[in-house]
């Protein structure tokens, strides 16, 4: 059709029969005709140009069997497409019920076989006595009974193997029992979960064929005694089942332990044990497949899984086949597609053949009109009603002029428009890069606060629910948003803090809403969010350690105060005490007896506010350490804890050998009571009750052996973010007024002080394991303890320095036995130095004039060989900056309120001079 226009246009341009005037179309003068006329529709045999011209049959053939053919080609292809589709998901379904079936039977055959091993350790469980000679029988028996089965073995909870099963090796040797199985993978799986354990499938190391081993706890019913039963369950029999039932001989089925170890492969080209690696990612938790699956030969692969549970693991059943095996269909199914579209297409090529010898007297008869009207001819008239009459011609032609010229000024605004756009966008990309890498959340609103903008950190921090377009923003909603409303109308911007819940969690900003005016109008509103809670949390945590420290100097100043006197109301009560004994004062004896428990109160409320204000002794030098049994230690925290949780748990103890430790046996039960309340309130109440189980054991170390006490529960457990920070001070899950977040750090700062560790393990849902180690001690003997170097028992000369003298007359009545010079302040104990001969010197650290260190310092100087003879007596606490700066001196330190007999035993140890 263009191409006729085109030759109408060339000869209507080409000719000079008509002018276009300025009313149309008009005619010429007359002149003579240069054809003779003719009648319009009239063929001229002679004028070849007036014949049929083949290209328009042509062309209205490939138009009306394209216009036919293109529907039905589309109809078939959509016929074939679902066919293909249908038969794609046809064969899905089958591998994947395949693979369930086969899964099914493997779950079936494991699962009888472990009944096999419970079988076997109920009888196990019955036996009167667990030795090799009582067992082996057993064994053997329930071995050749269960054919499936490779092996029985008992093992002791150390991993030591009682006995084997079958007695009689695959090679005729007899086994013996003593085999250490504590390194294998199923054994420590069952030790750490408690519960049934499954191994990877593997080669017996004495049947030497494939088989999966599953390890259960027994407990002897007549002694109690637990152990470990594990038995061998024969693979080759499991292979051979579900190769009998695997009734697809185009599809491979592949089983993989969950290691990702070959267990079964029907097409046999992974060996037995041998990893499913590359071009083989077949594994046990059956993820969904990214990439198309090619074998080995690079042919696509069409994939099942179906998982197998045993146990806390997963076994999985693939059933793989190439997607070559449903092609065959495909092609007949393509085949018979196009035969019948053939046929289909040459009954309408038939068709338009036929149509188009209809149009064709038609098109030549507009041909000849076309010809005529080129030859200047006019004394033929075209139908009134026809669309190609010369008029409508020409107006078509005007019509395209004016078209063309209106899409050429178009085409010309649209270039310069896309240049502004592109020169828009280059101003405007920098812009964006910069809103895009701001650091703070940043909002746009319009007048009513509803989100327009938000840029990246916004987003990050609020979450996209929180910031979508259109939403009102989170600080417009409630009474806040009447204040910001207020402060905009008196043209001025609203600062404030907000809680904003996000994907972080709930954190604290500062929040900045600056407003934007058109004339009187408010347009816009720019909000800008820092976020300040870790600012916040690090200031009161300073003002928490501030006072906390002022607290400590405080409690320091107190202690020493405190000290001074109660160091004689302590000596002088206890000589009262022993001597109203002697005199047979019952009322009296009982009424010394509550004095003297009372001062010892005294000083004990004393170091527990030390302890509280400066902290757990950091030494190491273990000073009041007492060897003591984890049991003794364990027993303590539960009596303790017990009766607070009797609402929600009940605490179960074991204790596996006699572990025993060298501790502050008072600091190590809080640690174990806090533990234990902790793993307590995971419990909720009002529930069934939970269970609490300490137990502690002794493991074996590089260096020395190390004492575990474990606490657990199987409470509400804790995300990895909590565990993070679970030793952090002033952090706590619980709600205000439950907790102060101090009872963990304080825990740990304990056990550091003793040389030990506490961690932590915990998954939400599934409880919490709290783990103490500390180092394991032996019970001493007479040769372990150390003995005082008595050297004489004569008299010495001793010279005890303080600045009270109440202090300094009560040791020298302690020490009674010696020749005690007082002296009031360390200038006086130099002025007796000088005067004197000591043979010991005893001098209290704090004094007004002369400190016990300086004191130290000119002995040192003036008298050296009295600095072996040296000793400090401080109302200091242990622990304290005082006691470590006087310990730098390497001489002892006696604490007030002190016992004599220490400072006797110490005298014991010097020769007089």
């Amino acid at each position: 059709m263009a191409a006729l226009l085109g030759h109408v246009h060339a000869r209507v341009g080409s000719s000079d029969l008509f002018d276009n005037g300025e009313d149309g179309w008009s005619r010429r003068p007359s002149r003579p005709p240069t054809c003779p006329r003719r009648h319009p529709l009239q063929d001229d045999p002679t004028d070849t140009r007036a014949r049929w011209h083949p290209g328009v049959g042509l062309a209205l053939f490939v138009l009306l069997f394209s216009v036919s053919a293109v529907p039905l080609g589309l109809l078939a292809w959509w016929d074939v497409s679902t066919y293909e589709a249908h038969a794609e998901e046809q064969a899905d379904r089958r591998l994947r019920d395949l693979a369930h079936n086969l899964s099914e039977v493997t779950f079936r055959y494991l699962e009888d076989q472990r009944r096999m091993v419970t079988l076997a350790r109920l009888a196990v469980e019955r036996e009167p006595a667990w030795s090799q000679a009582a067992l082996q029988s057993l064994f053997d028996v329930e071995v050749d009974a269960a054919r499936s089965l490779s092996g029985l073995y008992l093992v002791r909870p150390d991993g030591v193997a009682i006995v084997h099963g079958p007695s009689v090796r695959s090679d005729g040797s007899r086994t013996h029992a003593g085999t250490d199985y504590s390194s294998q993978d199923y054994f420590q799986a069952h030790k750490e979960t408690d519960s049934i354990a499954w191994s990877p499938a593997r080669i017996g190391a004495q049947s030497k064929r494939p088989q999966v081993m599953v390890a259960m706890g027994a407990r002897s019913e007549a002694t109690g005694d637990e152990a470990v039963l594990v038995g061998g369950i024969d693979l080759a029999a499991l292979a051979a089942g579900v190769l009998a039932s695997h009734p697809d001989d185009a599809a491979r089925m592949l089983i993989v332990d969950h290691e990702g170890s070959v267990v079964v492969d029907s097409s046999e080209r992974l060996a037995f044990g041998s990893s499913a690696a590359a071009p083989h990612p077949f594994r046990p938790s059956c993820p969904p497949l990214v990439e198309p699956l090619v074998d080995e030969e690079g042919e696509p692969l069409r994939t099942a899984c179906s998982q197998v549970p045993l146990g806390s693991n997963l076994w999985a059943v693939w059933v793989v086949e190439p997607r070559s095996a449903v092609s065959g269909g495909l092609a007949s199914a393509r085949t018979q597609s196009l035969v019948a579209l053939l046929v289909v297409l040459l009954v309408v090529g038939a068709m338009a053949l036929g149509v188009s010898a209809l149009l064709r007297g038609y098109f030549d008869r507009l041909h000849h009109y076309v010809d005529r009207l080129g030859e200047g001819a006019l004394d033929f008239e075209l139908p009134a009603s026809g669309p190609l009459t010369p008029r409508e011609l020409v107006l078509f032609r005007a019509a395209t002029r004016s078209m063309l010229d209106r899409m050429r000024a178009n085409d010309a605004q649209s270039a310069r428009l896309v240049d502004e756009l592109e020169q828009a966008n280059r101003r405007l990309r920098p812009l964006a890069a910069a809103w895009a890498q701001i650091g703070e959340a940043v909002e746009i609103l319009d007048h009513e606060g509803r989100i327009l903008f938000a840029n990246p950190a916004c987003i990050e921090v609020l979450g996209d629910a929180a910031t979508t377009t259109g939403q009102l923003s989170t600080i417009w909603q409630g009474e806040r948003g009447l204040r910001i409303a207020s402060a905009f109308k008196r043209r001025s911007r609203w600062t404030g803090e907000v809680t904003a819940e996000g994907p972080g969690g709930r954190r604290l900003q500062a929040v900045t809403a600056s407003p934007v005016f058109e004339g009187d109008q408010l347009e816009r509103v720019v909000v800008i969010r820092w976020d300040i809670t870790d600012l916040r949390t690090a200031e009161m945590m300073a003002a928490h350690s501030e006072r906390l420290a002022n607290l400590g100097t405080l409690a320091a100043g107190l202690a020493h105060e405190i000290n001074n006197p109660l160091t004689y109301i302590q000596m002088h009560l206890k000589q009262l005490q022993e001597h109203v004994v002697a005199q047979g004062e019952q009322e009296l004896s009982r009424a010394a007896a509550e004095a003297v428990e009372g001062a010892n109160l005294i000083q004990e409320v004393v170091q527990e506010i030390l302890l509280v204000a400066r902290g757990r002794d950091q030494s190491g030098l273990g000073a009041d350490r007492a060897l003591v049994s984890a049991q003794q230690v364990i027993d303590s925290a539960v009596t303790l804890a017990r009766a607070r949780l009797r609402d929600r748990a009940s605490i179960a103890v074991s204790v596996t050998g006699a572990p025993r430790m060298r501790v502050r046996v008072s600091e190590l039960v809080q640690v174990l009571v806090n533990l234990i309340m902790n793993a307590g309130l995971a419990y909720p109440t009002g529930g069934d009750r939970g269970v609490v189980e300490v137990h502690a054991r002794v493991e074996p170390g590089p260096d020395a052996s190390v004492v575990v006490i474990d606490v657990r529960d199987s409470g509400v457990g804790m995300t990895p973010q909590e565990l993070r920070q679970a030793f952090d001070p002033f952090y706590t899950t619980r709600r205000v007024g439950e907790g102060s977040g101090l009872g963990l750090p304080l825990a740990r700062s304990i056990v550091d002080a003793h040389g030990g560790t506490v961690s932590a393990q915990s998954a939400k849902g599934l409880g919490s394991v709290f783990t103490v180690r500390l180092p394991a001690s032996r019970p001493e003997s007479r040769s372990d303890s150390p003995m005082l170097r008595l050297v004489s028992d004569a008299p010495l000369e001793v010279l005890v320095v303080d600045d009270d003298r109440r202090v300094a007359r009560v040791i020298a009545r302690a020490l009674s036995s010696h020749r005690v010079t007082v002296a009031i302040g360390g200038m006086a104990a130099l002025d007796e130095l000088e005067a004197g001969r000591f043979d010991a010197v005893l001098s209290d650290v704090m004094m007004p004039d002369l400190d016990g260190p300086g004191l130290f310092e000119q002995v040192a100087a003036q008298w050296p060989e009295l600095t072996e003879r040296f000793a400090f007596i401080t109302g200091a606490p242990r622990g304290s900056a005082v006691e470590r700066a006087v310990k730098e001196a390497g001489r002892p330190v006696f604490h007030k309120p002190f016992q004599a007999h220490l400072i006797e035993a110490w005298l014991a140890t010097i020769e007089a001079r």
